[in-house]
C-alpha cells in the first residue's frame, strides 16, 4: 500500500529525511523529526505546552504511559484489525518468528 503517490516516501529525497521511509516527518529549520509521537513531543516542548507533556516526572509519566499505548497495542490490536477489515491487508511481521495475532509472516 503506498502512501504517496507513485511512493514518493520511499524517494532517495525522502529517504534522507527518514531512512525507514515513513510518514510522518517534521522538517523545522534543520531539526528533522521521525515518527508520530516523536513530532508530537518535540512540538510540544519548542512551544512549551506544559499543560499537554508536564514537566513534572509523575504527569511526564502518565503521558508517555498513554503513547506508549497507541504506539503498542493500539497500533498492533485496533488498528491492525481496521487494516484487514478496511483494507483487506494484513500488518507485515519485522520478526522471523513472530506469534503476534492478525498479520502475516513472509517466512
Amino acid at each position: 500500500m503506498s502512501i504517496w503517490p507513485n511512493g514518493a516516501h520511499k524517494s532517495p529525497e525522502f529517504l534522507k529525511l527518514n531512512p525507514l521511509g515513513q510518514v510522518p516527518v517534521l522538517e523545522d529549520g534543520d531539526v528533522v523529526i521521525a515518527d508520530s509521537i516523536a513530532i508530537m513531543t518535540y512540538v510540544a516542548k519548542k512551544l512549551g505546552a506544559t499543560d499537554w507533556l508536564p514537566e513534572d516526572a509523575e504527569g511526564a509519566a502518565k503521558v508517555q504511559k498513554w503513547l506508549s499505548v497507541a504506539a503498542g497495542q493500539i497500533a498492533y490490536g485496533v488498528c491492525a484489525a481496521r487494516l484487514i477489515t478496511v483494507f483487506q491487508r494484513a500488518v507485515q511481521c519485522r520478526g522471523s518468528h513472530c506469534t503476534r495475532p492478525f498479520h502475516s509472516c513472509p517466512d
